[in-house]
């Protein structure tokens, strides 16, 4: 996959170069000063330079981290270099016709924050984001935001630059992916890269490869209901082309996602296009890499009362579906639902932390709310398994937000009462339970946790006959 993503990207794109690689080493600005390579790996390098010359890359943090390459015709050259443990600062040097030295270099883990509005929203904009701000002062955290720009066909690079962690980049860094870095880094105690890549009111389909959207019938019908709007470009692929593909094969350990609020009403099965959109990015970087992934906050969505929350369903499907993922919750988070905007982000990033802590890095870690498994039928009664239910409770709060389905297929309101890690719910409508739903209003505010007070998402089971 990476040789066909160059191949593809170089016929249109090396000729801008071209004024420059005459006797220049280039490299993709993701290499650069200050930025984080991911640990105990075989990290892929690479850059432009005239066909045939030769280019040595040396790295500092071993004597034989040493690789040298005869540019091909194509002007793109690529080595590999074995990366130790987490440490630095090391140097970086590269030797062809130029040189090039990269300074202040960490070894670490590096993280993708992608997604829309609610993942590129600042720091400085953020609940008690003063104090936040004021307190990132982290040496071993790297920052790279990805600029806003579109394209028809797949970029070999793209705008930005690495930055050490201070009060003076965080301001506009997302919020939620440096609550996230600080978090790992204060656990792990290693150097964190992150590279932030969003784009507000944007759709999936726009961060998905166009020719997975076009193979689909379904998501090609879906992603034909988008008009044009101010915000955010609608073409599928052109967010991927331009602001994901000149990232790959840049080493990473995974991914968090906050997006959909612009796929609600809009998207069949969010789920399933989800679940295209991490397998066309795992199979462009030919990794298997952690994707997690936030259930949009509740938020009133005009006038149609569930399509919010159907899509909330749908992101935990996806979770569930997709190898190697996992759902951050934030229905519970939110004291403002008229605002799509929630900026209770500490929770958020905190909780995207806590699933790769224990997920990714396997620490022992309470990561996930009451997650639902199942229901039984006892009578007119219904009662609902869930995992990660130790401890179930409502804060003293009535236990609400549960439907029950009859035989018509219809939701009526249940009455709900906690049984030890399960939930019994029964309605005067409903004689022969058909189906169960919790929190399946737009603006519902969860109000079930476990006893690691973390919430439940909506959910909605599968019908039945």
């Amino acid at each position: 996959m990476k040789a066909l993503h160059f191949a593809a990207t170089l016929g249109g794109l090396f000729a801008s170069l071209a004024p420059l690689s005459q006797a220049n080493v280039i490299l993709p600005r993701i290499f650069g000063d200050h930025m984080v390579l991911q640990r105990n790996e075989a990290v892929e390098i690479w850059g432009f330079a005239n066909a045939g010359e030769e280019v040595t890359v040396t790295a500092s943090w071993a004597d034989d981290a040493v690789a040298t390459v005869k540019t091909p015709p194509t002007g793109h050259w690529s080595v590999h270099l074995q990366t130790p443990d987490a440490g630095g600062p090391y140097t970086i040097h590269l030797k062809g016709y130029n040189e090039v030295e990269l300074a202040d270099v960490l070894i670490g883990e590096v993280w993708l924050c992608t997604g829309q509005s609610n993942m590129q929203w600042n720091t400085k904009d953020i609940d008690d984001g003063d104090q936040i701000v004021a307190a990132a002062d982290h040496p071993n955290i790297r920052l790279f935001t990805v600029e806003h720009v579109s394209a028809e066909d797949p970029q070999i690079d793209l705008y930005g630059q690495w930055q050490p962690c201070t009060p003076d980049s965080v301001p506009y860094f997302s919020a939620i992916g440096y609550i996230f870095g600080r978090e790992l880094n204060q656990e792990l105690d290693v150097p964190i890269g992150l590279v932030s890549t969003n784009w507000g009111g944007t759709s999936a389909e726009v961060w998905i490869p166009a020719e997975a959207i076009k193979i689909n019938p379904q998501l090609r019908e879906d992603q034909a209901k988008f008009t044009p709007v101010e915000w955010g470009p609608i073409a599928p692929g052109s967010l991927y082309n331009a602001m994901i593909a000149p990232l790959i094969p840049y080493n990473i350990a995974g991914a968090i996602w906050y997006q959909g609020e612009s796929n609600v009403g809009m998207s069949r099965d969010y789920a399933e296009l989800i679940g295209t959109l991490v397998s066309t990015w795992r199979n462009a970087w030919d990794d298997d890499f952690s994707f997690y992934l936030a259930q949009i906050a509740p938020w009133t969505y005009g006038e149609e009362g569930h399509a919010g929350a159907k899509m909330r369903d749908d992101q935990r499907r996806a979770a569930e579906q997709i190898p190697n993922s996992g759902l951050v919750v934030t229905s519970d988070t939110v004291t403002d639902t008229t605002n799509i905007h929630p900026t209770n982000k500490v929770p958020v990033g905190q909780r995207f932390a806590k699933l790769a802590l224990a997920q990714h890095y396997g620490l022992d870690v309470a990561y996930s709310g009451p997650m639902y498994d199942h229901w039984e039928a006892e009578g007119s009664k219904a009662r609902i398994y869930f995992r990660h239910a130790d401890g179930l409770h409502t804060d003293g709060k009535s236990v609400d937000l549960f439907e029950i389905a009859g035989e018509d297929g219809e939701f009526y309101p249940a009455q709900a009462e906690i049984d030890g890690d399960t939930v019994v719910l029964s309605s005067p409508q409903v004689e022969h339970p058909t189906g169960v739903r919790y929190a399946w209003g737009n603006t519902d505010v969860v109000t079930l946790f476990n006893g690691d007070d973390l919430p439940a998402p909506t959910f909605q089971s599968a019908p039945r006959p």
